[in-house]
């Protein structure tokens, strides 16, 4: 009885701590961006669409294009440098190519943005994260721009009736183990 209440407990956790956005880049980080970037906004993610995009931007001496493959529509929040505001295009990678989406809709997000020559984007190594787990982030950026953002507590709500749903089945687990267990000691009896 205890395997399968021990393989409930490794899914929970895996199901609670996947986050489904992309992997991080190692070298990533808010103050290596913040001078970089053409503004850094909280905003939500209304939706989005499949399109190739190829973008040019200038840096130094050198032009560098790229590709990327979504274009996500943001409600925009906050702005930390005041450059963007309402709702904006941003375009985007969904894993092709890159290792996994950066947006989902319907989320909140810390978005590094930049400026090229087709408009907005970002990339999967921008410092871009969930607003609910971007607490260093904005900090960081709080400090540095003399703002006073607060992350709003949105979401919790979710995980924990997750966890409530996934105690309560191995407890009915466990209490029909024991069930079965009694029984069949009757039942030999």
């Amino acid at each position: 009885m205890k395997k399968p209440v021990v393989m409930l407990f490794i899914l929970a956790f895996l199901v609670v701590s996947n986050q489904g956005y992309a992997c991080k880049c190692p070298d990533q980080s808010i103050d290596r961006e913040v001078d970089k970037a053409y503004d850094i906004v909280v905003g939500k993610v209304t939706s989005e669409k499949s399109e190739w995009v190829t973008c040019s931007y200038p840096e130094g001496n050198n032009d560098y294009e790229f590709t990327t493959s979504y274009l996500y529509t943001i409600q925009t929040d906050f702005s930390y440098k005041g450059n963007l505001s309402g709702t904006q295009v941003i375009q985007g990678g969904k894993g092709q190519g890159d290792c996994g989406e950066i947006f989902e809709v319907g989320k909140e997000y810390l978005i590094v943005v930049h400026k090229c020559d087709k408009g907005l984007y970002t990339y999967l190594c921008s410092d871009n994260a969930v607003i609910a787990e971007a607490s260093s982030q904005v900090s960081f950026l709080n400090t540095y721009f003399g703002e006073n953002y607060e992350i709003e507590s949105k979401g919790d709500n979710e995980k924990v009736l997750l966890i409530a749903v996934v105690a309560i089945l191995a407890l009915a687990l466990i209490v029909f183990g024991f069930y079965m267990s009694h029984f069949r000691r009757k039942s030999i009896v």
